[in-house]
């Protein structure tokens, strides 16, 4: 910027004063005037800090790109269908092999036993044996030998008409570059840190139109920087802000946006926990219309255990936010409380877990049978012997928050899974005598007893771990206190 007076006769952009000492901007090539060259200093000043703030957060983009790519969990998906495919096939050969190998066991031993008995009979009876008979056993004898001798030449042939699966490699496309505006360029003027302080400086003035309009300038800036990396945080700030100050029909707005973008398999775990923790902010806020909402949720989440969808673990992280914030009012508190009581009375939750860690369960045992070590549930996120820790942590929630006992059947089958199953892993024995532990007190005093009766007892103490023996003195204790 040249501080020099101009000699040209021209005058202020901001004021239109002509008199006095003007001075010429080399960058945009304006006028100003003593007033108004200190505010552009500062509009300068205020765009090189946004320029700053956008490579920070940049930076930070970077560190937070995910080091796994969803197309390894493609891979991985693809690698386990085809196991299938080969297994399946060479299982049905396997069976017509050995079916064929039987079909001519039996005929040479139906063969071999009409020889015995000819032999033993003629020996036995004092009928001469002529050489026509000697030579007649020993053609079949020869002949029988030649049918053994041909069961070598089954062979194999591969099918090449049919492949039995799709090959797959990786396949470089060029971008498209499309017309599409730019919304980088708009955080020049406006960032989203500004948004962030407007809105929760002016948000009891702030009318529908407002609100909606940011809604929108949100939703797009997300569009903007998802394809190719990790989303902002500061986005997600944003729209959480938005949900706790807006109108309660916009803030269902927010949540279904949120509720969107959480489940965009671009997502790495972080962030999708950020925005399942920003969901249930907003809901968790005490409005009374929000109890319909965070219903609804909970419910879709059910859904999702129910299929064993892709995102059964994030349903139950998002179930264990929702419905054990140590943060909400006894409004929500009463809330959550109904919810458990539809989730486990009328969708049975409990059954759905159970029957989930047991799928947990098959799938650690299938892959430790083909000496597979690394052992992953749900697009490499998290590990099985974690996913039934989850779904043992949901169980938790579900017996506390909402005052419940496990009934004794339910104890039972929980029990042979994870602890008398001679299948299960030494961790999944520890998580089971864990969960015992801390959750004997959601099982009536006749469970306990009747588990230590029927499934505790029969432990052998001398092999159990700590924790094992924690839980078999625990479970003793109630036994004995019922026979004094």
């Amino acid at each position: 910027m040249d501080t020099n007076v101009t000699k040209e006769n021209n005058s202020c952009v901001k004021c239109q004063v002509t008199s006095g000492g003007l001075f010429t901007c080399h960058g945009c090539r304006r006028s100003f005037c003593w007033k108004h060259i200190d505010e552009h200093k500062s509009d300068l000043s205020l765009q090189m800090d946004l320029v700053a703030q956008e490579h920070d957060s940049l930076q930070e983009d970077f560190k937070g790109l995910s080091t796994r790519h969803p197309l390894l969990a493609n891979i991985d998906r693809w690698e386990e269908e085809s196991i299938v495919k080969i297994r399946t096939v060479a299982d049905e050969t396997r069976r017509d092999v050995e079916k064929q190998i039987q079909g001519f066991q039996n005929t040479m031993q139906t063969s071999c036993a009409k020889i015995t008995n000819e032999i033993r009979s003629s020996r036995q009876s004092d009928n001469f044996i002529s050489e026509v008979n000697i030579a007649s056993w020993t053609e079949t004898l020869k002949q029988m030998r030649q049918q053994l001798q041909t069961t070598t030449t089954i062979q194999l042939s591969n099918d090449e008409d049919v492949p039995l699966i799709q090959m797959i490699k990786i396949k470089q496309e060029t971008p498209v570059i499309s017309n599409r505006p730019n919304l980088k360029r708009k955080l020049s003027s406006i960032t989203v840190d500004n948004l962030l302080t407007f809105i929760e400086s002016t948000s009891p003035t702030l009318t529908r139109e407002q609100f909606n309009y940011i809604i929108d300038f949100a939703e797009e800036l997300w569009d903007c920087h998802i394809d190719g990396i990790a989303a902002p945080s500061k986005f997600i700030s944003l729209l959480s802000s938005i949900g706790q100050h807006c109108q309660h029909d916009l803030a269902a707005r927010v949540l279904e946006v949120l509720w969107n973008i959480a489940h965009d398999n671009r997502l790495n775990e972080v962030i999708q926990q950020r925005i399942f923790k920003s969901h249930c902010l907003i809901l968790n806020q005490e409005r009374s219309p929000h109890d319909e909402l965070r219903r609804e949720y909970c419910l879709r989440c059910v859904k999702h255990l129910q299929q064993k969808q892709d995102y059964t673990i994030s349903a139950i992280r998002y179930l264990i936010e929702i419905l054990s914030s140590t943060h909400t009012t006894t409004v929500v508190e009463r809330s959550n409380f109904d919810i458990i009581q539809v989730l486990v009375i009328k969708h049975d939750i409990i059954h759905i877990l159970i029957q989930n860690i047991f799928a947990c369960q098959l799938v650690t045992q299938d892959k430790a049978k083909n000496s597979m070590k690394h052992i992953t549930l749900v697009h490499g996120r998290c590990t099985n012997e974690d996913a039934i820790e989850i779904h043992l942590d949901l169980l938790s929630v579900l017996l506390k928050k909402g005052n419940l006992y496990l009934l004794y059947n339910r104890c039972e089958e929980l029990w042979d899974m994870l602890i008398s199953n001679g299948k299960a892993s030494s961790t999944e024995r520890e998580l089971g005598f864990n969960w015992f532990v801390n959750c004997q007190v959601d099982l009536n005093r006749e469970t306990r007893i009747t588990l230590f009766e029927n499934r505790v007892s029969k432990l052998d103490v001398t092999k159990l771990s700590a924790k094992g023996q924690e839980c078999f003195k625990l479970y003793f204790d109630q036994y004995e206190k019922k026979s004094t």
